[in-house]
């Protein structure tokens, strides 16, 4: 378990400042006669919290000026998944995804805002060592935009010399 927090100014003027807060959970189980790592369960937790305060500004768009008024925004997220390494080189795992943010009077961009969450489970192989190949499928929800479905394909290799380590 672990927890991590940041705190300082931010740009958006002479007395504002952002703070965020995490934590995080790792657990693994293995047999003692596991073979080259496998088989083993992985769950994998985090959590992150921010409180962002921005400051009045105004601006030319062009058009005319726009006046945005001070905003303190709060917005907070997490995922968690379990991996689960069946065989030999062959992972399946599931991960959900959430993130909540304030509706900002300084930022009207629904993407940034919102109840966002998404599912995703996917199938990784590793041939060696120094490759991978993963393929997942999201099913997404946006607020204000409804359900998204993406299906995503990973490649990863390794190139050079690096430390010797256990796989």
């Amino acid at each position: 378990m672990g927890a991590t927090g940041a705190f300082g100014p931010n740009g958006t003027g002479m007395h504002t400042s952002t703070q965020i807060y995490g934590t995080d959970f790792f657990w693994k189980w293995k047999p003692s006669d596991a073979e080259a790592g496998f088989p083993f369960v992985k769950w994998q937790t985090e959590a992150l919290y921010r409180r962002f305060e921005a400051a009045a500004t105004a601006f030319d768009t062009g058009a005319g000026i726009v006046d945005l008024p001070a905003d303190s925004l709060r917005d907070w997220g997490g995922y968690s998944q379990i991996l689960w390494g069946f065989q030999r080189g062959w992972v399946v795992g599931l991960r959900g995804d959430y993130v909540q943010g304030d509706h900002s009077h300084s930022d009207p961009d629904p993407l940034t805002h919102g109840t966002h969450w998404r599912a995703s489970p996917n199938l990784t192989w590793y041939p060696t060592e120094y490759s991978k190949f993963r393929l997942q499928f999201n099913h997404d929800y946006v607020e204000g935009f409804g359900y998204d479905e993406s299906v995503w394909a990973q490649m990863e290799f390794t190139l050079g010399a690096h430390a010797a380590h256990q796989f």
